[in-house]
């Protein structure tokens, strides 16, 4: 029998919010203690810039349920969302007693940050690539507090981070060879470390890439024109991406622009091939050149960006692959992005070259691609 909440969930899903939280508050008329119709209730207001008002009901939902950790996960990204760090990295960490996190739960000890300088330490990845490209910036920073630090990296990184200092790299499939003393979690290290707006760690300055590689693809991206990567879709199982992720079609603002040709880094998945269809029919007077097919890993995706004068794209791993490498990117955000890139600022914290175009409204990316064209011509003039 489908209840209130699973009604509710299901119009969430296919991102009819309004009939969502009729359901959600009809149904809390009558049981007013219902934590996951108030969790979703608060997820609803969230989700549609009512940040005030989903951290009151969130609040209420923890109050009813104290123990349950998904809600403690949404409101950590709440928190951070809304620049409260110093709260919501302690309440981050809840997110690993979420049911069906991805992450490698292992017998050692837990690192909490203390200095053993004659003992091993081994940082596991967690979530996207983009997550891990992004927070890799603290791993030379273990080393002022441990003897030795392993770093499970992933495998399609493996090659681009193979320099990181005095960071010993290892598969994340993760040998049973590999000693260790204590263990920590990627995400985790903000939190160590107690970050804050004003001690953010810059970006890491560590990926290299082959010489060869990057003449390469220098011959295949030979043009006098002004060369602009874009990506338009992410990964389609993500929880977010009706809402990160656009068409290709919304950057028609940018097709008439002359002297530009645009180079698709969309990578493409098994199964996930309609961002590739979309590639072969442009906007009309946009030249778009696929790089898809010949990106085998994150390295050629950076020596590609290399060759780039700019980046365009949603909230992607490419964003944060092209920001760590200093290149100039803009980033097109939905109306409530990502915790990362904050509330009410075109810059980031983050990442002193990246610029972001936010929704002003709900699922409408006509906005802010009409701003970042007025921006290109500008840029370009």
């Amino acid at each position: 029998m489908q209840t209130a909440f699973d009604t509710a969930y299901r119009h969430y899903l296919q991102g009819d919010y309004q009939q969502a939280e009729l359901v959600c508050r009809d149904h809390l008329k009558k049981f007013p203690q219902n934590s996951n119709c108030l969790h979703l209730l608060a997820v609803l207001a969230h989700r549609q810039n009512r940040q005030s008002e989903g951290l009151d009901i969130i609040q209420k939902a923890l109050s009813l349920a104290p123990q349950q950790a998904e809600l403690h996960y949404t409101y950590s990204m709440m928190l951070l969302l809304n620049g409260d760090f110093a709260k919501g990295w302690d309440e981050y960490e809840w997110r690993l007693k979420v049911e069906g996190f991805k992450h490698k739960q292992l017998a050692s000890l837990r690192w909490q940050g203390q200095t053993y300088k004659d003992k091993t330490l081994l940082v596991l990845p967690e979530q996207g690539f983009g997550d891990t490209i992004q927070f890799m910036r603290y791993l030379p920073l273990l080393k002022q507090r441990m003897g030795k630090v392993i770093y499970a990296c992933p495998s399609p990184l493996l090659d681009l981070a193979r320099t990181i200092p005095n960071i010993d790299l290892v598969s994340d499939s993760i040998s049973t060879t590999t000693k260790f003393d204590l263990y920590t979690s990627l995400l985790s290290l903000p939190r160590l470390f107690r970050t804050n707006l004003d001690n953010l760690p810059p970006p890491a300055d560590f990926f290299v890439i082959d010489a060869q590689h990057q003449q390469m693809w220098a011959e295949k991206l030979n043009t006098d024109n002004f060369k602009i990567g874009i990506v338009w879709a992410g990964r389609r199982s993500h929880e977010n991406d009706r809402n990160r992720s656009c068409m290709l079609n919304d950057f028609a603002p940018l097709a008439h622009i002359p002297g530009i040709t645009f180079y698709s880094l969309q990578k493409e998945l098994a199964g996930e091939d309609a961002a590739s269809t979309e590639a072969e029919q442009p906007p009309e007077g946009m030249q778009v050149i696929s790089l898809g097919q010949d990106i085998k890993d994150f390295s050629d995706t950076a020596a590609i960006i290399n060759q780039l004068d700019l980046v365009i794209a949603v909230d992607t791993a490419v964003v944060h692959l092209a920001a760590t490498l200093g290149k100039e990117t803009w980033v097109m955000l939905p109306l409530v992005p990502d915790w990362r890139w904050l509330l009410e600022r075109d810059n980031s914290p983050w990442y002193p070259s990246v610029y972001l175009f936010r929704q002003t409204q709900l699922a409408d990316w006509s906005e802010p691609f009409a701003r970042a064209a007025e921006r290109l011509r500008e840029r370009k003039a």
